[in-house]
Parts: structure tokens; sequence; C-alpha cells
């Protein structure tokens, strides 16, 4: 389960309602490195606009074919 923490305009609570895509580079030890823009689309109280203010920190796995696998949890911090 990802937990997130949001800031929103008027502390107004955000609802997570969006999905993540990421472009990853896997190196020789098939290790994923970060090389993408993380996309979400959000839903908050009062049509207020969220602002991502955490940092997300992954554990990654890659297949034969250098595809990332998601294996790890994302922790957020928010207000």
């Amino acid at each position: 389960m990802y937990k997130y923490v949001w800031l929103c305009a008027s502390a107004h609570t955000c609802i997570h309602v969006g999905v993540c895509e990421y472009t990853w580079l896997c190196a020789s030890v098939h290790t994923c490195i970060h090389v993408g823009v993380c996309e979400y689309t959000w839903l908050c109280a009062s049509v207020h606009t969220c602002i991502h203010i955490g940092v997300c920190e992954y554990t990654w796995l890659c297949a034969s074919v250098h595809t990332c696998i998601h294996i790890g949890v994302c922790e957020y911090t928010w207000l």
C-alpha cells in the first residue's frame, strides 16, 4: 500500500485517484535507475491543486529483458 500525504491549498485533503508511469534504465547488475518523470492525476477537496512535497524511494527488480518490476513500497511525507 502506498502511503501519501499531500499539501493542498486551504489545507484540503488530497485523494490519490491517478496512475504513475515511469521510464527506467537498468544497469548491467540489473539495478533500476529512475530516469523518468512521474505523472499523477489527483483529486482534491474543493478542487484545490495538490503540490508534491515528498520524496519517493523504491526497491526494484529488473527482468532479463530489463523491464523494471515494482516490488517495493513508496513512502511519502505529506502535510
